[in-house]
């Protein structure tokens, strides 16, 4: 059962961005679709949907990570969810967080990197993190950490805008 399992494992996450269902596993790996469900929690500890839901949201942070600026509808279409409102409801329930409040974590992070170790200006900053409205990112920027990026910037003691 071990090997199913693990062979069933793998196909999850080499076809993640694709629609599975229990059914198809089933189909694929010859067995009905409450055995394919039993094995998979008893060897895993989760379901197959399960276990797929938790790859994918898993592989949106890390979409979110290497590309800030991507939209919500992009990440989850990536991902294999085609209604991204859907997708956002299922990466709160696994997160704890909305989708947005996460990835404007994510682009604080990275301008945070960016304003301590470049000499980029504060605009090409807020495009590379996402923001295509300069003030806009300043607002949220500056809202999160209490003063402006210049400020920040200038309080790490790298260049200035």
């Amino acid at each position: 059962q071990e090997a199913v399992v693990a062979e069933m494992e793998q196909y999850l996450i080499d076809n993640y961005e694709k629609p599975i269902s229990n059914e198809m596993l089933a189909n694929k790996f010859g067995f009905v679709p409450n055995y394919i469900s039993k094995i998979f929690r008893r060897h895993r500890g989760v379901t197959p949907s399960e276990f797929l839901t938790k790859y994918r949201v898993e592989m949106a942070i890390r979409l979110m990570k290497a590309h800030p600026d991507m939209l919500i509808k992009e990440i989850a279409q990536a991902v294999g969810y085609a209604n991204q409102y859907y997708f956002s409801r299922i990466f709160k329930k696994e997160t704890g967080m909305s989708f947005v409040a996460y990835l404007t974590q994510v682009r604080m992070d990275e301008a945070v990197k960016l304003l301590s170790t470049t000499e980029d200006k504060t605009y090409e900053i807020s495009l590379k993190v996402g923001y295509t409205e300069p003030n806009y990112f300043s607002y949220v920027f500056k809202k999160q950490f209490g003063m402006s990026p210049t400020k920040y910037r200038s309080s790490q003691g790298a260049a200035h805008d």
